[in-house]
């Protein structure tokens, strides 16, 4: 509806230049730029060279207030008429299209006040006090360092299929957008490249870039390729494994303890009853949280067992957070917070299966005092927790 539709730009997560650490919501930016704007027509020019009247200025500041109204219109008509149901009550990609639009009126702007050093002077520093750049600093490092990381678990098997020039190979990634397939795309160049995130029967929380594939009609596309990389397996092997087992790949390779480790074809017709096996044998423990999900604690391994478990249940966010016997066993980044942050989402690490659902997360090497861990949504401008609990290790 329309109430929903207007909600994002009261709040910060849609923002105007598509970085979400900015802190003013798309309707406070859109009111900086009109007093901007309309300062500049009070003022005018120092340079007529640009802009010979003040009227322009004002003609110049109606048209961008009408461009943004019937743009904002616009995707609203095209969330209501052309879009899927699941990216029309999601508002799917809000923010990036309400950004280019409202990037476009920055630069005019910004163009505007290179001809009033006061003004540009003062708008400079208002956009530094509306962006808190520890929280972006800490994002850009964040983000660097997950690219390194990914990079390491991916290359070794690269560098293989790259010496196989000819050669084509399929990335399953379930319950994703084709962004891992893309980076591997461009790293195995010139050897080819497909994707799939695929389900016999789909399921609501995969979005519309999921394929509804049989068995059988998996295993006539995935004759075209000649490797498997299974980067996200979530109910992937349950439904095809047979299938991948009786193709004749030359290699197939999944994400196992966060690294690409090469599968044993002969094993995969076992991964369905492993999976049951491996609930039943982990649920005859105490678990160490009984809460909406009951966490269990074995070796190095955290694992959350619910049943039973629909997709509604996996959608929110996973936090945890590790609270160590050294606090020097902390990386760097993470001393002055106390704990370490290995929030995940369930597709990451979990996995469904008859009606129920089990997520493994792979713990580090330091001793653990105590785990604290939950589900939160985001909301507004912060996140609510939906259940959190805390365990006492040692």
């Amino acid at each position: 509806n329309f109430e929903r539709f207007a909600h994002p730009f009261a709040h910060p997560f849609a923002h105007p230049f598509a970085f979400s650490n900015f802190s003013l919501s798309p309707l406070g930016w859109a009111i900086i730029f009109a007093i901007f704007m309309f300062l500049c027509c009070l003022i005018g020019n120092t340079s007529q060279k640009i802009f010979q009247q003040r009227s322009r200025h004002i003609t110049l500041t109606i048209c961008l207030i009408v461009i943004l109204s019937m743009y904002t219109c616009l995707l609203l008509f095209l969330y209501m008429t052309t879009f899927s149901e699941y990216e029309a009550v999601r508002l799917a990609s809000f923010n990036r299209y309400l950004g280019t639009v409202y990037l476009g009126i920055f630069l005019v702007l910004f163009f505007f006040l290179t001809t009033n050093k006061g003004l540009l002077f003062a708008f400079i520093v208002l956009i530094f006090l509306c962006t808190p750049i520890s929280d972006l600093k800490s994002s850009v490092l964040d983000k660097g360092r997950g690219t390194k990381n990914f990079y390491e678990k991916v290359d070794p098997v690269i560098e293989k299929i790259k010496k196989d020039r000819e050669s084509k190979t399929l990335v399953i990634e379930q319950g994703g957008r084709g962004t891992i397939h893309n980076i591997l795309r461009y790293r195995a160049f010139p050897a080819r490249t497909g994707w799939l995130s695929v389900h016999p029967e789909g399921r609501d929380d995969w979005g519309v870039w999921q394929r509804h594939l049989s068995a059988e009609q998996f295993g006539q596309a995935l004759r075209e390729y000649d490797y498997l990389i299974v980067y996200n397996d979530t109910e992937f092997w349950e439904h095809y494994g047979a299938t991948v087992k009786q193709e004749n790949l030359k290699a197939v390779w999944a994400l196992t303890n966060d690294r690409l480790a090469k599968v044993n074809i002969d094993t995969i017709g076992l991964v369905a009853t492993t999976l049951a096996t491996q609930f039943e044998t982990i649920a005859r423990n105490r678990p160490a949280i009984d809460s909406d999900f009951d966490v269990y604690l074995d070796s190095r391994i955290l694992s959350y067992l619910k049943d039973p478990c629909t997709p509604d249940d996996t959608e929110a966010v996973f936090f945890l957070h590790l609270i160590p016997v050294d606090e020097d066993d902390l990386p760097a980044s993470r001393k002055q917070y106390g704990f370490d942050n290995y929030d995940f989402v369930f597709s990451k690490y979990g996995r469904h299966f008859d009606g129920k659902c089990m997520a493994s997360v792979p713990l580090p090497q330091y001793e653990i005092a105590r785990i604290r861990t939950g589900q939160s949504i985001f909301y507004g401008q912060r996140y609510i927790s939906i259940w959190q609990e805390e365990a006492v290790i040692r």
